[in-house]
Formats: structure tokens, C-alpha cells, sequence
């Protein structure tokens, strides 16, 4: 470790330099190996037995919990609103992938519990679209091969569009939906 400097020793850095001067205790604090410490000087490690005056108790050690200054709450990257208004636009675009009603619902579902009454009521009115539209399109699809079939997709696509609309412009007025649960369009 001191191959390049075979005049200093540990007894030397010991009597000859301050602790302060070794390094700086927040920045690079000390790591301690069996009986010796290990400082930052100068670029290099540089080992020291402890003595009284260098006991690693004597060093403040870092602070992880405040490094960054006081902890704030963060906002969220996407509000409610956005998170609501999300969710009927994955829906309308569900009819052309499939797959993005499914992510709406499942935002529905995560958020439902841990947000403010008017949007839980909107997305508790997702999840019953989600449901209820999923019923009716398999119901739907087992009755195709009949004449009734076609008019129940025709019925489950008019239905989930109206209710998106009804939703949008309810979120957009700031109104929450009066009957999340019904099977019409949020009405009695």
C-alpha cells in the first residue's frame, strides 16, 4: 500500500496530520478493517491504527436519511383526473387492440381504494363498463352465429361508447357518477 512512499509510516500520519486534514467525514467516511481504519488522503486509502484521538465514534457518520435536505412528499406524476381520463380513453381504444381495456381496468382496480369520491366513483363506473361490456360481448359472440348476436355487439359497442361519453363529460365537469353501479348509463 505505501510501496511508492517507503519513508512515511503509520506513525508518522498518526503525530503529523489532524484528522480533519485526512478526509472529510461525510464525503469519504472511514472504513474500518480488524484494528486499522482506512481514510481518504489525497486521492489514495491511507491506513491508521485508532488511537484515542481518532476513535471512529469521534467521526460523524454520514447521514443517508437526510443526505438530499428535509424529506418532501412528491406529487404524483399523473393526477386523478389524468388517471380517470386515461382509463375511458384505453377503453375507446379497446375496441380497435383488445388489450388496453384490459390495462383500464386494471388501473381501475389499483386505484379505486386510495383516491378522492369523485374519482372513485368514475373508476368504480370503469369496472362495471369493464364487467358488464365483457358480458355482453361474449354473450355476443355465442349467439353470432344467430341473427341476435350481431345486435348484442352492436348493443355492448353503442353501450360502451355512450358510457365513456357520459363519463368524459361528467369528469369533465368535475361530477361524479350519481349510480356507478348501474347497468344503464349511470343513471337510476
Amino acid at each position: 500500500m505505501f510501496a511508492e512512499y517507503p519513508e512515511l509510516s503509520i506513525l508518522q500520519l498518526k503525530i503529523n496530520v489532524k484528522l480533519e486534514q485526512l478526509c472529510h467525514p461525510i464525503l469519504f467516511p472511514p472504513q474500518i478493517t480488524g484494528n486499522y481504519t482506512k481514510f481518504l488522503s489525497c486521492g489514495r486509502w491511507i491506513s491508521v491504527k485508532p488511537t484515542e484521538a481518532t476513535k471512529v465514534s469521534h467521526i460523524s457518520e454520514r447521514d443517508t436519511e437526510h443526505a438530499a435536505g428535509p424529506v418532501t412528499p412528491q406529487s404524483p406524476v399523473i393526477s386523478n383526473y389524468g388517471l380517470v381520463l386515461a382509463v375511458y380513453l384505453l377503453y375507446l381504444v379497446g375496441f380497435l387492440t383488445g388489450i388496453t381495456a384490459l390495462a383500464g381496468v386494471v388501473i381501475a382496480y389499483l386505484q379505486r381504494d386510495s383516491t378522492d369520491r369523485i374519482s372513485q366513483s368514475h373508476f368504480q363506473f370503469q369496472i362495471t363498463t369493464f364487467w358488464i361490456g365483457l358480458l355482453y360481448f361474449f354473450v355476443g359472440l355465442l349467439t353470432l352465429h344467430f341473427a341476435i348476436g350481431a345486435l348484442i355487439l352492436l348493443w355492448w359497442v353503442v353501450w360502451t361508447v355512450i358510457r365513456c361519453v357520459k363519463g368524459l363529460l361528467a369528469l369533465n365537469m368535475g361530477e361524479a357518477i350519481r349510480y356507478p353501479n348501474s347497468w344503464w348509463f349511470g343513471d337510476p
